[in-house]
């Protein structure tokens, strides 16, 4: 069994199960996930919570071992290895996999350093059936003015990261209406008279900031998921330095969809330096 210990929002958890299911597609196991991190058992309480129930994953364990002291997580009898970040790359991770298939790990951390193994469109296409939600969006439930997500050919959808990074500007890129404006015009090269979604974790800053010269209609559920699930669906998508928006629209499942990312992700020269050499950005995707 691979085991994911879950830390972080929903974009940073997706993430994790990605990884971790990639593994037991490689090796015909299974995934269990440990959601200690969300419990009031963590020493260092956090405002996120867990978020991959409202998806058709394959768990086949939940668990909440203390993973911050390396608790032991015992599967079929014995305590397995903890694997972290901090001590091995992912395709050295992959290779070690490969060479003893039936092994079984605990991974920490976020899982980040490759993204290759997202190409795979076998396993794409198992990630799009697991990333299904339980409650299928219904075009007779949203506001009038969402159902042509559902229900039209044009619909973009572009998302606006604001809260946390407003304080964490000295991190992360803050990307204006030069992005944006940059983007659309991309976007317009292939979709006629597009039909602009706006998704945003802090809307209100985002109206504000007079971001689009076009019309545009904001999005307000109010929900975590439903917000996720609509920018997922519609046909194209322009995506901030956000995990959120990414995996949305990895999960895209439009086959003829453009999408479009920043070339700027980061404020930080080093980290930077890390994004343009594996920029995330997959097959037929965009850079501005």
């Amino acid at each position: 069994m691979i085991v994911c210990c879950l830390r972080g929002g929903l974009g940073n958890q997706i993430h994790e199960y990605a990884f971790a299911r990639y593994l037991a597609f490689l090796t015909g196991q299974e995934v269990g996930l440990n959601t200690f991190f969300y419990g009031s058992g963590n020493p260092n309480p956090t405002r996120r919570r867990y978020e991959l129930g409202a998806f058709s994953c394959s768990v086949a364990r939940l668990s909440s071992e203390n993973w911050l002291e390396r608790e032991p997580i015992v599967v079929d009898g014995k305590a397995i290895e903890y694997l972290s970040e901090d001590d091995v790359l992912m395709l050295d991770v992959i290779d070690a996999m490969k060479r003893r298939p039936n092994k079984s790990y605990a991974l920490l951390g976020y899982w980040q350093d490759y993204f290759g193994y997202l190409n795979n469109p076998e396993f794409w296409k198992l990630l799009i059936q697991e990333f299904n939600p339980k409650v299928p969006l219904d075009a007779a439930d949203l506001d009038a003015s969402l159902r042509p997500i559902l229900e039209n050919e044009n619909t973009v959808g572009v998302h606006v990261r604001r809260t946390d990074y407003l304080r964490l500007t000295h991190r992360y890129n803050t990307l204006g209406a030069d992005y944006y404006a940059a983007a659309l015009d991309l976007i317009r090269q292939t979709v006629k008279s597009p039909d602009i979604f706006v998704f945003s974790d802090d809307m209100e800053k985002a109206k504000s900031e007079e971001l689009f010269d076009c019309p545009v209609t904001y999005v307000e559920t109010g929900s975590l998921h439903a917000d996720f699930n609509l920018f997922r669906n519609c046909r194209h998508n322009i995506i901030a330095n956000s995990t959120f928006s990414w995996w949305a629209a990895y999960l895209n499942a439009n086959p003829d969809k453009q999408i479009v990312a920043p070339k700027n992700y980061y404020n930080m020269t080093w980290r930077q330096e890390e994004y343009e050499r594996d920029p995330r950005v997959l097959n037929g995707w965009y850079m501005v």
